[in-house]
């Protein structure tokens, strides 16, 4: 870490802050942690609300004049470390790996149209005037074979989305 990063982690994790050579006629302010210790000092970072980027040297050292190529390898924020928990979580209910799940989305709630419950109750999508299951727009349309599915489409139905090309 370098600069105002390195002041930050020296405050936040308390270690240690020192400086090498200059860079514009002023210390170059440094800090880090040993590699075996990272995931103690992410998860640290992360307990206190902060995100990490980290990047490793991508090119050779010497072959070009000035700095050493880098790249970001892995960033962790408080939401990929809660993503991760709850992507264990469902694993560890389903007895299974969920190989099938390549990623997963944040629903906010203004991505979505919020009908009143007028509107709901006269367009009869899930219920009728009288209160029955069908004839409704959804026991028309639910031909899905897990009640995850029936429960998704429910959603989408009473919750459309603002966005007209996720609904297309």
């Amino acid at each position: 870490l370098f600069y105002d990063d390195a002041r930050k982690a020296h405050r936040l994790l308390d270690i240690t802050l020192t400086t090498r050579g200059q860079s514009a006629g002023e210390p170059v302010v440094m800090a880090g942690v040993p590699v075996h210790a990272l995931e103690n000092y992410l998860a640290r970072l992360v307990r206190l609300g902060e995100s990490v980027a980290i990047a490793e040297q991508v090119g050779e050292v010497g072959a070009a004049k000035g700095p050493v190529e880098r790249k970001v390898v892995r960033i962790v924020t408080p939401g990929t470390v809660a993503a991760a928990a709850l992507l264990a979580y469902a694993e560890h209910t389903q007895g299974q790996a969920l190989a099938h799940v390549r990623t997963l989305e944040v629903a906010r709630a203004g991505d979505l149209i919020d009908l009143p419950p007028a509107t709901l109750r006269n367009l009869e999508p899930t219920q009728t005037l009288r209160g029955e299951g069908a004839p409704t727009l959804l026991s028309l349309l639910d031909t899905c074979r897990s009640g995850m599915g029936s429960r998704a489409l429910r959603q989408w139905l009473t919750g459309p989305a603002r966005d007209r090309s996720v609904a297309a």
